[in-house]
């Protein structure tokens, strides 16, 4: 299993609607795709990072 770049923008966009952070969710998610091949426990992992860490 893992997530494609429409799964992981979806979950990008559902943080932006609650955030209003101004990224580019297309090219955030297919950056975090390219690094983790979608592999689940990393894209959660990266996703969580961004919410504690950078915003």
């Amino acid at each position: 299993m893992s997530f494609s770049t429409d799964e992981i923008a979806g979950m990008l966009a559902e943080y932006e609607q609650d955030y209003k952070t101004g990224m580019d969710i297309k090219y955030i998610a297919r950056l975090i795709y390219d690094y983790t091949s979608g592999y689940p426990f990393l894209v959660s992992r990266i996703c969580k990072l961004i919410d504690e860490k950078v915003s």
